[in-house]
């Protein structure tokens, strides 16, 4: 599997503390008993999405399907990966590379569906698209 450079994990690293930033405040929300964002909160939380979606696009969806332990989960093993000789887990380079492939279809303008990204992901990384599935769990085809 590829190894990913320091800097491409510190993007994953900023990826998930926006996220998990994200989902705490939707849970805090929730808990709370609202159904909405609270208007005072709506236009950070509007411009904090836009730029996760265009520096990562396809997070917003994982953000959608993801629990904060999940995502605090991930941003503890993407830290973990980062320290000398560390380990690095396998679906950190899926996610680094699907995300690639998503802003590679996207620069093209291709009205392709998002299946040519997990297939660009399968293929850059040696891996079954099956694979690039497994290591995706909040991404659905087709929604």
């Amino acid at each position: 599997m590829k190894h990913l450079q320091p800097e491409q994990l510190a993007a994953l690293e900023d990826k998930y503390r926006r996220l998990l930033a994200l989902a705490q405040d939707r849970q805090r929300w929730m808990e709370a008993g609202r159904v909405d964002v609270p208007q005072d909160a709506r236009l950070e939380r509007q411009q904090a999405m836009r730029e996760l979606a265009r520096a990562f696009p396809g997070a917003l969806a994982e953000l959608q399907r993801s629990t904060v332990p999940v995502l605090t989960q991930r941003l503890a093993a993407v830290t973990q990966a980062q320290q000398p000789h560390a380990d690095q887990a396998p679906w950190l380079a899926v996610v680094h590379t699907f995300h690639a492939a998503l802003v590679d279809v996207l620069s093209r303008k291709l009205a392709a569906p998002k299946a040519t990204a997990l297939e660009q992901t399968a293929a850059a990384l040696g891996i079954s698209v099956e694979d690039v599935r497994r290591a995706l769990p909040w991404y659905k085809p087709g929604r």
